[in-house]
């Protein structure tokens, strides 16, 4: 399969805006983009989720600049990026995985999670959840990582297979001294297995909960942006130039 460049589809309104990952799906025939926000502000960045429509791929309008809002309760303010959907085969219900921060764990380092939204397969407007990942270290309640980024779940041996990445130097120290040092690196994917869909999940393999292989690739992350009734899964990978 070959790439060529179009254009830019969709244009930050200021400096002060950015944009980061996001997914892509078609509903009633019209293509819908859920992608990253970033706003600095002067008491400090806010995240959101947007949502962008087009008739034919190529020309874009965003219609809902908060279409997966943050629940307060379950989730704290400081991340919420890198949605990624899935459509699943059980319930035929669309799910949303989101690297998000719990509002349960105190200290602002470690509070990475997995958020998830659930809608109809029909409908662009999904409902949030309480988190359906929170690797918990130590004995302060906290989370192993401080920062979740490119959740995604794959449907494989009846099973769900729940990967995203962490930057090494962002995981808490007693979860880090309990993993293989060989299978960790800067573009290590670590892996999750569950029953169902909506967890709960457990690292897999229990001992090296790692994509193996994933720490050779020097590449930061994977992603599935399109999944179509042609083609499954569509991934491609970053290589790491910067942790934000």
């Amino acid at each position: 399969m070959s790439w060529h460049y179009d254009g830019t589809i969709i244009t930050a309104p200021d400096a002060t805006v950015s944009f980061g990952s996001g997914v892509a799906r078609i509903i009633n025939n019209t293509y819908h983009l859920y992608y990253s926000v970033r706003q600095r502000t002067d008491t400090g960045d806010r995240e959101t989720i947007a949502l962008a429509t087009s008739p034919d791929g190529l020309n874009w309008e965003t219609i809902n600049p908060d279409v997966i809002a943050r629940d307060s309760h379950d989730y704290a303010p400081h991340h919420w990026h890198s949605p990624s959907s899935f459509l699943d085969p059980q319930t035929d219900k669309v799910y949303f995985f989101v690297g998000a921060s719990s509002a349960s764990c105190q200290d602002v380092n470690y509070q990475g999670c997995v958020a998830m939204a659930v809608g109809d397969r029909h409908s662009s407007s999904p409902t949030v959840l309480p988190p359906v990942l929170l690797q918990l270290a130590g004995n302060a309640g906290l989370s192993a990582f401080g920062r979740i980024d490119r959740p995604q779940v794959i449907f494989a041996n009846r099973q769900y297979y729940l990967t995203f990445s962490c930057p090494s130097d962002r995981l808490h120290p007693d979860w880090r001294s309990r993993l293989v040092p060989r299978r960790l690196s800067e573009s290590s994917m670590f892996c999750y297995v569950s029953d169902a869909i909506t967890g709960p999940y457990r690292p897999f393999p229990e001992e090296e909960p790692f994509v193996w292989g994933s720490e050779r690739t020097r590449l930061e992350r994977s992603g599935v942006f399109l999944d179509t009734p042609k083609v499954s899964y569509l991934s491609v990978a970053i290589t790491p130039i910067l942790n934000c």
